[in-house]
């Protein structure tokens, strides 16, 4: 469905759970682009594989502040192509769960949250982020400091796998960050 505003343009546009595919995206590409003053796209559970025309379409979405790509299998690589679009339009809300994520994705998480200074919550819940070893944990460490430092992030949710324990070194510390009176996240849901 499409909201449109004043002017006649769509202010939102959502064609979440409707199974497009990459064809159907390819169809909507030249009206998306076209409609510039955009504000909200939710893709959510399109199906949707084709990272470089999902990128294409984005960069041209200028005034885009939430964006919803919930349940896509885009996958790591897929986040590595959409980092610099992420970072460079108005989002203030970025839904990336179920996106088929992992540990790999976390430098552009942290790059994500560090320069889209906007952005107001972010959902990365749902993704195969887990126990790791030493270079991971430099990433974990690395995610909680640039949570510390993001007075614009208020609102992030993020899974780690049942195998991580409420006494695992990083789920502890995530607790205590949601505790510390100088953190500026006012909600952190943290699913273990």
């Amino acid at each position: 469905y499409a909201m449109k505003s004043y002017d006649g343009t769509a202010s939102t546009f959502s064609p979440a759970h409707c199974h497009i595919g990459d064809m159907g995206l390819q169809l909507l590409a030249p009206a998306l682009q076209a409609n510039t003053p955009l504000h909200g796209l939710c893709l959510s559970k399109c199906r949707l594989t084709d990272v470089k025309l999902l990128r294409d379409i984005l960069t041209r979405l200028t005034e885009l502040q939430n964006l919803s790509l919930s349940g896509n299998p885009i996958g790591d690589n897929g986040l590595a192509m959409l980092a610099q679009v992420l970072t460079c339009c108005k989002l203030k809300h970025l839904a990336l769960d179920r996106t088929e994520l992992s540990n790999t994705s976390l430098p552009l998480i942290v790059t994500i949250i560090s320069l889209a200074k906007e952005l107001h919550s972010l959902d990365i819940s749902g993704n195969a982020f887990g126990p790791t070893e030493l270079a991971g944990r430099d990433m974990e460490l690395a995610l909680l400091d640039v949570l510390r430092r993001s007075p614009h992030l208020a609102h992030f949710f993020v899974r780690y796998e049942a195998c991580r324990r409420e006494e695992d070194p990083f789920v502890m510390e995530m607790h205590e960050l949601v505790t510390d009176v100088d953190c500026p996240l006012e909600r952190l849901i943290l699913h273990t």
